[in-house]
């Protein structure tokens, strides 16, 4: 099989200009039958193109076929491709950690040789490996954009990205690596701050309660009091993940307190504090 070309060649054409690339043996049938073939007369030939291949050149392929007592048959109908400049790998690959995702983005490459034909390209394909993990595709298709948001990856580990271009044939092909961009995955990373905070006061004590936290590595909560006007809060109590309430029995009657709680995560990133709220303990007599 080869992509049709502007030039159509007949058989008769074709038989004036022909030149001998190999010659196929029976013997040598089972190494040519691709994988997932319906029949055991499907075979596939790779001829590797020399430099003065390139360059605006349509090349022009047929097969005949040689019986056992040396009669040849005609040749088949031609098929007839143009040479291309592969395309180069993307250049300035980089990797960057940003929350829930590692952002890997690229620049489009530069054709190395102008005067070759480029092949087109078609997308992107982008690879990462790390220190346990062999290098693997981590798109299922080719990408448009020079960009991709790998979300799978663990905190804590070193991974490496490279990027191969993409250019249009059957099946797909792809420019060599690009150049690998390392990045460290730390956490750094506070998760989002509380949020439907509300105080209750009571008998000698002031109750909290607040909505749960959604992230998956969340380890706890810290509270926050302060007397109403004053600039600074004082860490009151720090609580596992599955609390979502406290009650600040030290308080004093008639005294106004604010309060704003902090989520921590298992890497001991803090988040900023939840918006302030106020309570008042009532007075514990009848």
């Amino acid at each position: 099989k080869a992509q049709s070309s502007a030039k159509t060649w007949t058989a008769e054409e074709f038989e004036g200009k022909a030149q001998l690339l190999t010659r196929i043996s029976e013997d040598q049938f089972a190494t040519l039958r691709p994988t997932g073939a319906k029949t055991g007369a499907e075979l596939t030939y790779s001829h590797t193109l020399a430099g003065e291949d390139f360059g605006r050149k349509v090349l022009t392929f047929s097969l005949r076929v040689r019986d056992r007592k040396d009669r040849v048959s005609a040749f088949s109908a031609p098929a007839s491709l143009e040479a291309k400049d592969p395309p180069a790998p993307p250049q300035n690959v980089r990797a960057v950690v940003s929350g829930a995702n590692i952002q890997v983005s690229w620049e489009y490459p530069e054709q190395a040789n102008k005067d070759m034909t480029p092949a087109e390209t078609v997308g992107y394909n982008v690879y990462r490996s790390d220190e346990a993990t062999p290098a693997s595709r981590r798109n299922s298709s080719p990408l448009k954009a020079p960009e991709f948001q790998d979300k799978d990856f663990s905190f804590g580990r070193t991974y490496r990205f490279f990027v191969r271009a993409v250019f249009e044939s059957a099946p797909l092909v792809e420019s060599d690596n690009s150049e690998p961009a390392e990045v460290r995955a730390e956490d750094i990373f506070p998760p989002d701050p509380p949020t439907g905070l509300t105080a209750i006061g009571g008998p000698g004590f002031i109750a909290l309660s607040w909505e749960a936290g959604k992230e998956s590595d969340l380890a706890g909560y810290r509270v926050w009091r302060r007397v109403a006007g004053e600039a600074d809060f004082v860490l009151m109590a720090s609580l596992p993940e599955m609390d979502s309430s406290f009650s600040d029995s030290k308080v004093e009657k008639a005294r106004k307190y604010e309060y704003a709680i902090t989520a921590v995560d298992n890497a001991g990133n803090e988040s900023r504090k939840s918006e302030p709220v106020s309570g008042v303990a009532r007075d514990e007599s009848p």
